[in-house]
């Protein structure tokens, strides 16, 4: 009779698990879990019990072999003599050690489900899905990238997974296989939420106008997530309004979209600007968050519009990137 015990025997052991608690340190020690079932777990016993039973059953098989040519050797009258005096011949006692044999084993088994700790599935193929940012979403050198994963629940994940971004040279190309880049790294864990991460891009001349390919990793068993695209963009382009007009931002300059009220509308009544003239140009950058630029003026007398010309300012963004200022003036975003 073969004993098993309440472990996975050696052939099939497993480490135990690392478990941790999100914000602290990784340090060995055994999973709580004492009922997990998976068919990890049933394969592992169902290949340990067809071993014992074809031992068994070869070792039965030889051992009526060797029963019956005896009771041959002895004549017809011995084997009528031993049938009669037990009521029942060899095949029968064999079948029924059999039925004993497969009962022990499957009670000893179930056994072992309920009662050991067995280990999960180490190789578990669980999908990663990155649930935030969305795709084509807009970001500026200097803010912080949150990424949210789904698909890994364990309390180790700030050991076991990973969130790797790169710059892109090109449109993105929606594979997890690496793509033309100028930078890769990977993201920090954050501790305020589990399964999340964060980068900032600070470089504009290396981040604005590029595409950002973000893609999470189970390093336990290599699973990689679908790959997330973001934009990183100068903070100046798009659409500003200060009340009185409104101005289109591109990389360089700032063009007039609409005109609402105030003294402009005298200007473009009078012929000496139009929609989609250029209220700023010649825009350089000269920090995250300022630029060096012409704005245009115009010039009245007695309330009545002569000419425009061109006064050299600084353009100064906010921390949030939703509004600037150039001298007296504030212009709020409205539209990236």
């Amino acid at each position: 009779m073969v004993l098993m015990t309440d472990s996975v025997p050696p052939a099939f052991a497993k480490p135990p698990l690392r478990c941790v608690q999100a914000g602290e340190s990784a340090v060995e020690k055994p999973c709580a879990s004492t009922a997990i079932h998976n068919d990890f777990e049933y394969a592992q016993l169902i290949k340990i019990n067809f071993c014992l039973i074809f031992k068994f059953l070869s070792c039965s098989n030889m051992n009526k072999f060797k029963f019956k040519a005896a009771v041959a050797n002895q004549g017809g009258a011995m084997e009528a003599d031993t049938i009669s005096k037990h009521g029942r011949s060899s095949k029968s006692l064999m079948s029924r050690k059999n039925i004993q044999f497969l009962s022990t084993i499957y009670a000893l088994s179930v056994m072992c489900l309920v009662f050991t700790g067995c280990p999960k599935d180490p190789e578990d193929k669980s999908p990663l899905t990155i649930t935030k940012p969305n795709y084509g979403d807009i970001y500026h050198c200097g803010q912080w990238v949150d990424i949210f994963v789904s698909g890994y629940t364990e309390d180790d994940w700030q050991e076991f997974l990973e969130l790797e971004y790169s710059c892109l040279t090109g449109e993105p190309q929606h594979t997890v296989n690496d793509e033309p880049h100028t930078y890769k790294n990977k993201a920090y864990t954050r501790r305020e939420e589990a399964w999340s991460f964060t980068f900032s891009p600070e470089t504009p001349s290396v981040w604005e106008g590029h595409w950002v390919k973000l893609i999470a990793h189970n390093k336990k068993n290599g699973v990689r997530s679908d790959p997330q695209y973001i934009r990183i963009t100068n903070p100046l382009i798009g659409v500003w309004d200060r009340g009185d007009i409104r101005i289109t931002f591109t990389e360089n300059s700032g063009v007039i979209t609409q005109i609402n009220s105030g003294s402009w509308l005298a200007f473009l009544d009078k012929g000496l600007i139009k929609i989609g003239d250029p209220k700023f140009r010649n825009i350089t950058r000269t920090g995250n968050l300022t630029w060096s630029c012409q704005e245009l003026f115009g010039r009245s007398e007695n309330d009545i519009p002569i000419s425009t010309f061109w006064n050299n300012l600084t353009i100064t963004l906010n921390e949030a990137r939703n509004a600037f200022t150039t001298d007296d003036f504030n212009y709020i975003k409205i539209a990236e």
